[in-house]
């Protein structure tokens, strides 16, 4: 919310409205109506690429490899070199010489982001590297002999807590930032379109219930549970046999997603209920299936099912129904079975199938005791859901609220709950004002969310004429396919119902409001 937008497009604007250049922006898909919007209300003519299709391997380049100048937008996005977003825009730069058509000379790259590193100072090298084209020596005659070696140094640093000292020189060179904390001093009497800037003060508050209300005493247990599964699907460098090279890489790999694994359902279990249900549903039906095809003598690789399940319809998802194995289903639908029998099997003789199966059944009787011990824990036993019902009714009562859940089914979970019609919902919609609730999250298409964010933020989405009509909506529950470039500046509240893995998400979703 700093201006990244308007000091790119005013960039644009010199070089590609005033100087005629053939320009390129490459934006998140759910970001291109805004840029086009914003470019066609200064007349600058550019080509307009999302990230997405940039992504594709059959991307289509071939319209602007001469472009003069590249603008990207959210540039954290091209973080990984190895992914095929990065390697599509690095054919780009390096055609035609790396020179644009229009100037003859080398081509312009604009890097937008407020959140350049999110794991590592290797995160803004990539970044660099497509400004660089890969020449270590670029920056030589800022003192920076060898660009890798410089990160590298710096990387070290950063254990140390002095990573921004490391990159001073770099910075220098080639990076405008700007805080807040710089802007309200160096323009304090800055204005935009005539009014004077308004710094609202940032206030946190933690809002805290009891997990065991909800869980009733089985939290512990739960942990625990989860903290002894073998997830043997997933470590099958382990089952090998006595005598059997293991691959100790492959090993380690495996232990480490196991891990991963259950840290991901402690993290839906405090997420919501509901989610960390379908979890559990999942995982279930996932062993019982797998064991079902050990039984027959045959073993898949973990990924191999996961991608097998898909051709299943599933009707049954709301089913309370203990989860029971799909293979059955699989078997019985054609395209499943037709994918099952093309992959390959690892060779069974290999594996210790008994210490295999045992682990999987007792993987399956800790679940099914999980399922049990959850089944009877309802919406109106929800501690969590109770403190935000109570939140939305008293203090921010009649204001507008952004919602953000790192879970597409713990959104779908909240909107279903706040919007019930059933008589304690209604009771509980009349007490918060008769709040308007919508939800948003990946299941929505590019259309949808940009109807969705006009309605949630008609004035700074240049729409008026819905304020304060019955479309505006007051309550938005969103995943984070809304924390990136959205500019939601009616709304003045932010509800973390979850806190995200990666804490730059955090900062994403904090700045769009």
């Amino acid at each position: 919310g700093l201006g990244k937008t308007w000091i790119g497009k005013k960039l644009l604007e010199d070089f590609a409205y005033h100087q005629r250049y053939k320009a390129l922006v490459i934006c998140p898909a759910a970001l291109q109506k805004m840029w086009r919007d914003e470019l066609l209300g200064a007349g600058i003519a550019t080509h307009i690429v999302t990230q997405e299709s940039l992504g594709r391997d059959e991307f289509d380049s071939s319209d602007v490899l001469d472009a003069d100048i590249l603008l990207v937008d959210e540039s954290h996005n091209f973080r990984n070199r190895n992914a095929q977003r990065y390697e599509n825009l690095e054919r780009i730069l390096a055609a035609n010489s790396r020179r644009g058509k229009v100037s003859g000379e080398r081509k312009k790259l604009i890097l937008l982001t407020a959140t350049p590193i999110n794991n590592t100072v290797f995160d803004l090298f990539n970044q660099v590297n497509l400004v660089t084209g890969g020449d270590r020596s670029y920056f030589a005659a800022a003192g920076i002999g060898d660009l890798f070696k410089y990160f590298q140094a710096a990387r070290r640093a950063n254990h140390q807590q002095e990573s921004g000292i490391a990159l001073f020189n770099l910075l220098e060179e080639m990076v405008i930032r700007r805080t807040r904390p710089f802007i309200k001093e160096a323009y304090p009497n800055a204005t935009i379109k005539g009014q004077p800037i308004h710094w609202p003060e940032r206030r946190l508050k933690t809002i805290r219930y009891d997990l065991e209300a909800t869980y009733g005493g089985i939290y512990d247990k739960i942990v625990n549970r989860i903290e002894t599964l073998r997830l043997a699907p997933y470590r099958l460098e382990t089952y090998k046999k006595q005598g059997i090279r293991r691959d100790q890489f492959e090993e380690g790999r495996e232990e480490a997603l196991a891990g991963i694994f259950k840290s991901r359902y402690l993290k839906r279990f405090e997420s919501s209920i509901e989610a960390f249900r379908i979890s559990v549903r999942r995982a279930l039906q996932f062993l019982e299936t797998f064991e079902s095809y050990i039984l027959e003598g045959r073993v898949l690789d973990s990924a191999s099912f996961q991608k097998a399940t898909r051709y299943l319809a599933r009707e049954d998802e709301e089913d309370d129904a203990t989860p029971s194995s799909l293979s059955d289903q699989l078997d019985e639908s054609r395209e499943a079975r037709q994918f099952i029998d093309t992959l390959p099997t690892l060779e069974a003789s290999l594996y210790d199938l008994k210490r295999l199966h045992n682990d999987l059944r007792r993987d399956v009787e800790a679940l099914r005791s999980i399922w049990h011990e959850i089944s009877t824990i309802t919406a109106d036993r929800d501690a969590k859901l109770a403190r935000l019902k109570e939140l939305l009714a008293g203090e921010l009562k009649g204001q507008k609220v952004l919602l953000f859940t790192y879970y597409k089914d713990t959104a779908r979970y909240l909107y279903h709950e706040l919007s019930s019609e059933d008589p304690a919902a209604a009771a509980w919609q009349v007490e918060a004002g008769e709040p308007r609730i919508r939800r948003m999250d990946s299941g929505a298409d590019a259309r949808e969310r940009a109807r969705l964010v006009a309605e949630f933020a008609p004035r700074a989405n240049h729409k008026p004429e819905i304020a304060g009509t019955d479309r505006e909506i007051d309550v938005l529950i969103s995943t984070d396919v809304l924390s990136e470039g959205q500019n939601l500046q009616d709304c003045g509240v932010l509800v973390n119902y979850d806190l995200h893995w990666n804490p730059t998400r955090m900062v994403q979703r904090a700045g769009r409001i």
